[in-house]
């Protein structure tokens, strides 16, 4: 029985280091983000995480930030984390072309029922999202 223990002890060790090397296997390969680690530094228009639940609203300081650096053809990122309604972390990354462009990039790899994984998209004031229509259409 002894030798029992033994074993599904040792299987029970090699699962788990097996489950961790997986992780740091799949963060190594991830295309996307391999990119946002390299991804050229842009000004900092600071992080922030939205109320759960709520709209969409970044706060004012942020929003015109990225305004300005628009408006200036210049670039700019920020932070924003929302959670899901279990209460997992959603980081996503918008960053502000010197062009007018955006490109966000999404981390969704705490996110225990979601895709867990990095996402990368482009886009420009014709896109609905609710965040790009903060700097895209200001409140007048």
């Amino acid at each position: 029985m002894t030798l029992v223990k033994q074993l599904l002890g040792a299987l029970a060790v090699a699962l788990v280091l097996c489950g961790c090397a997986s992780d740091d296997l799949a963060a190594q390969t991830d295309p996307v983000q391999v990119a946002f680690k390299r991804r050229a530094p842009m000004h900092s228009c600071g992080k922030t995480e939205l109320p759960q639940g709520s709209a969409s609203v970044m706060p004012a300081a942020m929003t015109n930030c990225l305004q300005t650096a628009r408006a200036r053809h210049e670039t700019a990122e920020a932070r924003i984390t929302q959670r899901t309604t279990e209460g997992d972390p959603i980081v996503t990354y918008l960053r502000v072309r010197a062009d007018g462009t955006f490109e966000f990039y999404v981390d969704s790899t705490k996110d225990k029922f979601g895709l867990r994984q990095w996402q990368y998209s482009d886009s420009n004031c014709s896109a609905t999202d609710p965040l790009l229509q903060q700097i895209c259409s200001p409140a007048g």
